[in-house]
């Protein structure tokens, strides 16, 4: 999805995107399923006419913080010019000026729990958030300066149980949870923060991540459409949904011999040159066909 002059997608650790669709309303998904790894990708393609033309010394910095979920990755990062892609590889475990160790993202099926309170229409599970300020410097970190999460192992995220009658699919299919220990560069000696004189956020962007059976279910995957049906063959627990819709197309080529049909209480009708078919398991009166004329009958 975008925003102005910022793209926000997950990818997988090899680079390739995940499948992404807008539904009616304009929310964006990413299509997914249990035990997919994935790194968040912030992207700005150009930046404001401040930073294209600095003054010396005076160059804004533009800071991306991330939730999934919405629990605060541990980290953010700095745009520090104009195009520039920012990667997110999981929750922050430790770091340091040297280097930092995170959970990798991992989509995982949400657990279900009975604790009402946890029902909220403004629930964040199953989403993505990314808001970028406008950064200032706040001095520099001491050498031995280091970050530790308060937690080294992400739980899986509880979703509330649905009462009797309301539909399983409403619910969020996916959650995120940490996987496997994965490293980067360390912190950068100098530190940034929230500018306090620019507090609205620059941008702000969301995207929201089901399994494809669920977006099957609430239709906004439909089998009916060409590019949705891409998506569905993707998968393996809906690559038969799209069946319906290849065997319409396959139908349509099929072009079908016009056949004279002729009703059989009429007298007189038939010709005895001619080769002639009675349906006879129709319930309704039954009714002559006539066949296509052969031309390979052999003399004798």
């Amino acid at each position: 999805m975008k925003v102005g002059d910022y793209r926000l997608e997950l990818v997988r650790p090899d680079g390739r995107p995940f499948h992404q669709l807008r539904d009616t309303e304009g929310n964006f998904y990413v299509v997914a399923v249990p035990g997919d790894a994935f790194n968040v990708q912030l992207s700005r393609s150009s930046a404001s006419s401040s930073t294209r033309h600095p003054k010396k010394g005076n160059v804004p910095v533009h800071l991306a913080y991330l939730k999934v979920d919405g629990r605060d990755v541990g980290i953010k990062k700095k745009f520090s010019r104009g195009s520039q892609t920012l990667t997110f590889l999981g929750f922050l475990s430790h770091g340091d000026l040297n280097t930092t160790t995170y959970e990798s993202f991992v989509f995982a099926k949400p657990a279900v729990s009975e604790d009402d309170n946890q029902t909220s229409p403004d629930s964040q599970t199953g989403r993505i958030t990314v808001q970028v300020y406008q950064g200032i410097s706040a001095g520099r970190r001491h050498s031995d300066y280091c970050a530790v999460a308060s937690s080294t192992s992400q739980p899986l995220r509880s979703i509330p149980s649905l009462p009797d009658g309301k539909k399983f699919f409403l619910a969020p299919s996916l959650t995120t949870t940490g996987g496997q220990v994965t490293h980067g560069s360390g912190f950068s000696s100098e530190k940034y923060v929230k500018d306090p004189s620019h507090p609205q956020a620059v941008a702000s962007l969301t995207l929201r991540y089901e399994t494809p059976t669920t977006l099957l279910l609430r239709k906004i995957l439909s089998p009916s459409n060409p590019a949705h049906v891409k998506v569905l063959d993707a998968f393996e627990e809906t690559r038969s949904q799209s069946l319906p819709h290849q065997q319409g197309n396959m139908n349509a080529n099929v072009k079908e011999e016009p056949h004279e049909v002729i009703n059989l209480l009429q007298p007189n009708v038939q010709d005895a040159s001619e080769d002639w078919e009675c349906d006879l398991t129709r319930e309704e009166d039954p009714r002559w066909r006539k066949l296509p004329k052969r031309t390979d009958y052999v003399t004798l």
